[in-house]
């Protein structure tokens, strides 16, 4: 399972940096994507991959809780008033709506989670001072310890979010 980690770091020289130990760290992984950057505005960083959306927001949790209740919304309405045909033709429609209602309910999920921030990176919690920026960094259980250890050496600090979780630093 991967976890997304969130450090503060000092300037852009340290990201640099931070970015390349961490490819040296994950060298033989093949999952080696990564970390992302972003600024207290959340904007992107000069000449650093930026974040996606779902690396910072809810949007893929609330995406798939849409789908799940898409489905389960389309299932009941056609169950509700049915059909007025035979059997077969009936579970292809509970199937086609069910599906058309993941769909729909997918869609929606994903773009109302997408304005709500993780709970770590939000604007109270997230005190930068004028040139710090945030590092989200993917890692799997063996190379969490590694990589926290990589950006503390650098003088990186953990977010609140994260500590919360067990990754102090």
């Amino acid at each position: 399972m991967r976890t997304l980690l969130y450090f503060i770091l000092n300037d852009v020289a340290t990201a640099r940096l931070a970015q390349t130990r961490l490819h040296e760290l994950v060298a033989g992984h093949r999952e080696a994507n990564g970390p992302w950057f972003l600024c207290r505005d959340k904007q992107p960083v000069e000449n650093l991959p930026g974040t996606e959306a779902g690396q910072i927001t809810y949007r893929d949790e609330t995406a798939i809780v849409g789908f799940v209740a898409g489905v389960i919304a389309g299932v009941a309405v056609t169950l509700a008033y049915g059909t007025s045909f035979g059997p077969a033709e009936s579970s292809i429609a509970v199937l086609g709506v069910a599906m058309l209602g993941g769909m729909l309910g997918w869609v929606l999920g994903a773009r109302l989670g997408g304005k709500f921030l993780r709970v770590g990176l939000t604007e109270r919690k997230l005190s930068l001072a004028p040139g710090q920026l945030v590092m989200v960094a993917s890692c799997d259980a063996r190379s969490c310890a590694p990589m926290r250890s990589v950006v503390k050496d650098l003088g990186g600090v953990c977010l609140a979010g994260t500590a919360r979780r067990g990754w102090h630093l």
